[in-house]
Parts: structure tokens; sequence; C-alpha cells
């Protein structure tokens, strides 16, 4: 096959080396990693938090059956905390998702729509947390963005986003939303580990500026002229 016969193949995370080596017999030496880039107009200082009494949450994403948004909103029901909800972007599931809404007559959940890098970066600032549902994730430029931002970030611990978070954010091991609320409400009610996700989302969105994703490129090409 094409990946069989490939000279290289890149891929965004080792997870994703390690599945190409596996399926295929590839070599690692073949497999390149170059992640996804952050455009470093959306870097910010990391934030220190403090007691407040509600906070605003975003999510920004398309809205599919992959990321699944409805264990979110179904999230919200069960979150203790004052909270409100900001929900970017758009996809097929919008209808499904607005009347799920609608259903548990939640009243902290709003839709924007799709907007474009300048408003996404308006957004994540007048927000405290970055939420993100997904089932399965490669590296999502949505939360390397809100990371470098310096965003907390609170995510279901699935391949993809368990290598990018790992040791970053509050990672949830179930998709429950009763669990997920949980995890929201423990740290929203931290707020030095609030503090403390921020500078480790700032830290770590250093690794994917598009400076060193370009020496990414670069060295591959040289390798590939080798």
């Amino acid at each position: 096959g094409t990946i069989q016969n490939a000279n290289k193949v890149v891929v965004f995370s080792k997870e994703q080396q390690e599945f190409i080596r596996s399926k295929y017999g590839l070599p690692l030496k073949n497999i390149f990693i170059i992640p996804n880039g952050v455009h470093e107009a959306f870097f910010k200082p990391a934030r220190n938090y403090k007691t407040k009494k509600s906070y605003n949450l975003l999510y920004v994403g398309r809205l599919s059956a992959q990321k699944r948004v409805g264990i979110l909103i179904n999230a919200m029901s069960y979150i203790k905390s004052q909270v409100q909800l900001t929900i970017v972007g758009d996809g097929d599931e919008r209808d499904e998702l607005e009347n799920l809404v609608l259903k548990l007559s939640l009243k902290n959940v709003r839709f924007i729509g799709f907007k474009d890098a300048i408003e996404i970066r308006k957004f994540q600032k007048m927000n405290d947390a970055f939420m993100l549902t997904s089932e399965l994730e490669g590296m999502p430029l949505a939360v390397l963005e809100a990371m470098a931002s310096a965003l907390p970030i609170i995510a279901t611990d699935v391949p993809g986003t368990h290598e990018l978070l790992s040791g970053v954010g509050k990672l949830v091991k179930s998709s429950s939303p009763r669990d997920f609320a949980t995890a929201v409400d423990e740290l929203l009610g931290n707020p030095e580990e609030l503090s403390r996700l921020s500078h480790n989302s700032r830290a770590s969105a250093e690794q994917y500026t598009w400076v060193k994703v370009v020496d990414s490129c670069e060295t591959l090409y040289e390798d590939i002229m080798q």
C-alpha cells in the first residue's frame, strides 16, 4: 500500500506514530512527528485565579458526533458551580444540540456559531476554562490555541488528548456527564489548581509555536534529501 511504500510518513503525535508502526510495520525512523502549530497571536500570559461567584466555560470546535458535545451539555445539568458555557463552532449536530439545551431547560448555554481566529481570541480572553469531550482526537488545534491563551483545559482522557494534556490539563477518564461535571466542580472550586493549569497550558504551548513546527519540517526535508 501507499503507507508501506512511503519514504516518510508524517503524523501529529507519538500516539499516532506508534499506531502507524504497529498497524503497518514501518520502522519508527520512517514515521516523522510534526505537530500542529499555534500562531503567536494566541499566546497570552498565564493567569492567576481567585475565587469567583461564577465562571465562564468555553468550547471551540465542530458540532459533530466525534466531538460528543452532547456530553458537555448534559454535564451542565449536574455542575453545581455557577457557570456559563459558550459554544463556538458549527456543524451537522447543531440543531440536535440546541434542542438538547431546550429539553434540559438550560439557561446557561449559548451557541455562537462559527467565528474567525480574531474573534476566537476574544472569547478565550473572556472565559475561565476550556472544555473538550471528544471520543478521539489527532492533535486538536482549538486546544493548542486555548493552551497558548493560558486557559486551563478539562478534557476526556482519550487518544489524541491524552498525550497532549497528560500532566498539563485535567483529564476525565469517564465519558459520563456526571463525572465530567464533578471534574469541573473540583477544578472551579480550587483557584490554586486553576492557576497551576493555566501556567501548565501556557508553558506546554511553547512546544507548538510555528517557528518550532517549521524547524521540524526543515529537518524532515533535509532527512529526505540525504
